[in-house]
């Protein structure tokens, strides 16, 4: 992850201490997940990894229980990812869509996300 861009900054951000790290949704539309080696967050072990395929992403949460994180985008979708144990990379398990039968037209941008608490 690099991130060289003037005027790009985090515009939604949440913690998670079980995933090790911040899923982050920066002002261009990217996403990305920014975890360290080092539990001091030393800038020379913090490694960050952008979320395949999303350039609209408008919030995100985190889902502590089963390790994973979503991103909000201005399709009106919401994408859920986990991290692949072997090699960091974050891997998309599922999409969330409005079915154009029940929300017809174009119901806007995702702008918020939280996940309930599971039994």
């Amino acid at each position: 992850m690099c991130l060289q861009e003037e005027g790009v900054y985090p515009i939604d951000q949440h913690y998670s201490p079980l995933l090790g790290g911040f899923s982050l949704v920066f002002s261009d539309g990217r996403a990305a997940f920014l975890t360290a080696t080092t539990k001091a967050y030393d800038p020379n072990s913090v490694q960050g990894i952008w979320a395949p395929g999303i350039d609209d992403a408008t919030c995100s949460a985190v889902n502590h229980k089963y390790r994973l994180l979503s991103f909000g985008r201005q399709n009106a979708e919401t994408n859920v990812f986990s991290t692949d144990d072997q090699t960091g990379a974050l891997v998309c398990v599922f999409k969330l869509k409005l079915s154009s039968r029940d929300f017809p037209g174009c119901p806007g941008s995702v702008r918020s996300l939280v996940w309930t608490p599971g039994t």
